[in-house]
């Protein structure tokens, strides 16, 4: 995956237009409390959203890489299976599997996660360069 990815997700997640916040702010607006109380449980609404983006944004890739990881290892271990199964009924063939294929070999390469440790900063310029990589695109 390349070091770009983590900031694309960043970009489509603040693409997402929650409904949730539209119908919370109708009900503050019927509610008779103070406008400070509710100017301050806006922000609060607001800062939650966007926290739960940019954890998303940083924790996707990773998420992206155990999924391979674990593709990799169950398409492995079906293999060693199948090679195992094959050398106990079929000494002739041993190793080859009864349908003829071989394990593909999955690759994804994803940014190094010490140095996208998620600070607003990198995160700012990953979401920078992903949005005027879109904006080339048309």
């Amino acid at each position: 995956m390349p070091d770009d990815d983590a900031g694309l997700a960043w970009e489509i997640l603040q693409r997402y237009d929650d409904p949730a916040t539209a119908e919370f702010d109708a009900a503050l607006a019927a509610a008779d409390i103070p406008a400070e109380t509710a100017r301050v449980l806006r922000f609060w609404q607001r800062e939650s959203l966007a926290s739960t983006k940019q954890f998303a944004a940083e924790a996707l890739p990773q998420v992206f890489t155990a999924i391979a990881r674990a593709q990799a290892d169950a398409a492995e271990a079906t293999h060693r299976a199948a090679r195992a199964l094959t050398a106990e009924n079929d000494p002739r063939s041993a190793g080859t599997p009864a349908w003829g294929t071989a394990v593909p070999d999955l690759v994804i390469t994803l940014p190094d996660a010490a140095r996208n440790s998620g600070t607003t900063r990198s995160l700012e310029e990953r979401r920078r360069t992903v949005a005027a990589r879109l904006a080339d695109l048309g």
